[in-house]
């Protein structure tokens, strides 16, 4: 199965993985998807000492702002 990368308006930020600043968090990987029936980005951060990336949902304004997507 692929993930987009890349929705209408939007696509995934190419310089992943990338620090998002909270926590010393950084984003490894990230895709468009659906959650309870809203579109949004599944995000895979990573924070502090962790053992495994966290999954994050996220709406597409939450994933701007953590410049995990950009406007195409």
């Amino acid at each position: 199965m692929t993930r987009p990368r890349t929705v209408p308006g939007y696509r995934v930020q190419p310089m992943l993985p990338i620090s998002i600043g909270w926590f010393g968090a950084r984003c490894d990987d990230a895709y468009f998807s659906t959650w309870e029936g809203r579109a949004c980005v599944e995000a895979y951060v990573w924070l502090g000492l962790a053992k495994s990336p966290y999954l994050l949902h996220l709406t597409f304004e939450q994933a701007l702002a953590a410049d995990i997507i950009e406007k195409a």
